[in-house]
């Protein structure tokens, strides 16, 4: 049985998701797709149109169920339009950081969320608040790169991380991590080894995108719908 699983980017910039940025990220018996909307693009400050982007979501979802697609995993680290969707089809479907910080808050006694800029980690903390796992976050770490910037300098972006996950090691005690943006997709392994490096051990390294794909899995094998 091969699991088709599709990452919804939301927001028509098509290129923001490249596949082969993912396609190394599934389990054996897993295919994904990308599919970027048709229409809704980013606000003026560069920000995602959560209105106009659930509303399509809503509307693209079911057509990607009665295409085949088993799990829906939104392809955003700010969960846009996630209730929304999953009211609309009867497959799973995952937003990244609300799998992410359940794990992490499982697994660790105090996790850090690694945002691109201060804004994105007071809806981080808004989210985390929503989740009911807010009181294991640690304070905001800021790698200061936009996400639509960092999508063409990945080894800025890797190098910033590191840093950033270093000080939430060391002064916020942070005993898992997670990469609080979806164009981190495939750098945990690097960023833990470059951790490990300067004596950080011990420490999880969350990818979400990574995660959110293997527990949709998961839920589409235990018939967890």
């Amino acid at each position: 049985m091969t699991v088709n699983i599709c990452l919804l980017v939301p927001i028509n910039i098509e290129g923001l998701r490249k596949i082969e940025s993912v396609s190394g990220l599934a389990p054996p018996g897993v295919s994904i797709i990308v599919r970027h909307l048709d229409h809704t693009g980013p606000t003026p400050d560069g920000f995602i149109d959560d209105l106009g982007a659930t509303q399509e979501m809503v509307r693209l979802a079911p057509e990607l169920q009665r295409g085949g697609i088993d799990a829906i995993v939104i392809d955003c680290m700010g969960d846009t339009g996630l209730d929304e969707v999953r009211k609309s089809v009867t497959i799973p479907v995952l937003g990244p950081s609300q799998t992410a910080m359940h794990f992490a808050a499982m697994l660790s006694r105090r996790y850090s969320i690694i945002s691109p800029l201060a804004e994105h980690y007071d809806q981080f903390h808004a989210l985390a608040v929503r989740y009911n796992v807010d009181h294991k976050i640690g304070p905001a770490q800021v790698i200061g790169v936009p996400v639509l910037e960092g999508a063409d300098k990945p080894d800025l972006v890797k190098r910033k991380a590191v840093e950033a996950a270093g000080r939430a090691i060391s002064e916020d005690g942070a005993e898992a991590v997670i990469l609080g943006c979806t164009l981190m997709s495939g750098m945990a392994p690097s960023i833990k080894a470059s951790l490990e490096q300067e004596g950080h051990r011990g420490v999880r390294i969350i990818d979400p995108i990574d995660l959110a794909i293997s527990t949709a899995n998961s839920l589409v094998h235990c018939a967890l719908d």
